[in-house]
């Protein structure tokens, strides 16, 4: 028995500002963002793969819900439930625009500071670390395996706890380089699994929204 988790990401969210909006309540997505959530949508109706998903999760942020809503509507109004671990990571930058603050704290001269935040992006220091992103997610995920066994679930979170995750289970360290993701806006990672091994057996990644 195999079951598949689509693992779909927000669409471009409306952020003049270019702040670190990470958990912060009341972010939408863009006219843009709207664009992709439509365009995802009509993808996921249209493919044989993902016509049969039978149930969608959520991080509970307005940007994912937002990404989620016309899915739901095509695949006959599915029930979207939120679960709090497919939440975005969060950051000391949180509501702050990173260059400005950095170079602010330089002109501070709060080199301690900056450089405690900065020291090894690989955790990331400034932040939820990506092992313990990867930890929340990969429950979450085996939980919503064990309800929905043998079938195909869409799942609406962030671009860092999917990259976390996708990494755990194909057995790499999540520590990584921000800038090596593959995790584009509205895109859908899917893992596939084998149930009686449970173990993963195939990774999908599609950008169907990369032309919006």
């Amino acid at each position: 028995m195999t079951t598949k988790i689509h693992l779909l990401r927000h669409g471009e969210v409306e952020n003049p500002d270019n702040v670190i909006y990470e958990r912060l309540p009341d972010f939408h997505l863009s006219e843009r963002g709207r664009q992709m959530a439509e365009v995802i949508a009509s993808f996921i109706t249209s493919t044989d793969d993902l016509k049969r998903i039978s149930a969608i999760y959520s991080s509970p942020l307005t940007r994912t819900l937002e990404t989620a809503a016309p899915s739901s509507r095509l695949l006959g109004d599915l029930d979207v439930k939120t679960d709090d671990r497919l939440i975005e990571s969060w950051s000391n930058f949180r509501g702050l625009n990173v260059q400005d603050e950095l170079r602010a704290m330089a002109r501070r001269r709060e080199f301690k500071k900056l450089f405690t935040l900065m020291s090894n992006p690989t955790l990331p220091s400034w932040g939820e670390h990506y092992v313990d992103i990867a930890k929340r997610m990969s429950n979450a995920i085996n939980d919503i395996k064990a309800s929905h066994m043998g079938e195909s679930v869409l799942i609406v979170s962030h671009q860092s706890p999917i990259w976390c995750v996708r990494r755990f289970f194909e057995g790499r360290t999540p520590k990584h380089n921000v800038k090596k993701r593959v995790c584009s806006l509205a895109s859908i990672t899917t893992l596939e699994f084998n149930d009686d091994a449970n173990e993963l057996t195939k990774v999908c990644y599609r950008t169907p929204a990369a032309s919006v």
